[in-house]
């Protein structure tokens, strides 16, 4: 394992990055909440409100790329992790929307792209996460075995693979457990070699140009 290996949010950062350097997209930046430094451009990843309370993990985003790939535009975002203890397993993502400019302009962008962002929870949109143990994840189906868009194809390309971009495997401690997802503590997180994330964006642009 050398100092160049990256954890996890690195690993998504870096890919993030990697797309930017390449396509050079049109970068919007969402309004950030009057409560807090999150933005208003979330996506709801987990529930446990009741009668009595309100429980909401969710996804928020402050940059998203337009990227004009092959004729079609792309809506490229890294998301982080926001909200009350539900989804504290994860950490952020990467989801991708497509978009239809057709002139509009920067307000109605940014207004479509937080409603899809809405309308997609549960990593519907998501083509890769991160979780806290360092663990990168792939959602095949949302809520009640609903398909993700990307899930099936991302998992055929990444799987394979991923292992010999592995620097470092998690360790746990089995003795304490988190209160928040009853999961063993982890000691330490899963590292990648700095070449994942040239990896990872080739499969990124590999499924954007596949999906219908």
């Amino acid at each position: 394992m050398g100092e160049e290996s990256l954890g996890i949010i690195e690993l998504l950062d870096s890919t993030y990055s990697q797309l930017v350097n390449r396509h050079s997209p049109r970068e919007l930046r969402f309004e950030r909440s009057e409560f807090s430094d999150e933005t208003t451009a979330i996506s709801k990843i987990a529930d446990d409100s009741d009668y009595h309370r309100t429980r909401i993990g969710y996804m928020y985003y402050e940059n998203i790329g337009l990227f004009n790939l092959e004729g079609r535009v792309w809506a490229i975002s890294r998301g982080k992790k926001g909200g009350s203890y539900p989804g504290d397993n994860y950490v952020g993502d990467i989801i991708a929307l497509d978009l239809v400019l057709d002139g509009k302009p920067e307000e109605k962008i940014k207004e479509e792209l937080s409603e899809k962002m809405g309308v997609g929870a549960y990593f519907m949109n998501t083509m890769l996460l991160g979780l806290r143990d360092g663990n990168l994840g792939i959602k095949r189906k949302a809520p009640y075995g609903v398909p993700t868009r990307f899930g099936e194809r991302m998992v055929q390309l990444v799987s394979p693979r991923i292992k010999e971009f592995i620097s470092q495997m998690p360790e746990y401690n089995p003795e304490l457990l988190l209160v928040s997802t009853g999961q063993p503590v982890t000691t330490k997180t899963m590292l990648y070699k700095p070449e994942t994330s040239v990896f990872l964006a080739d499969c990124v642009k590999q499924v954007l140009r596949e999906t219908n």
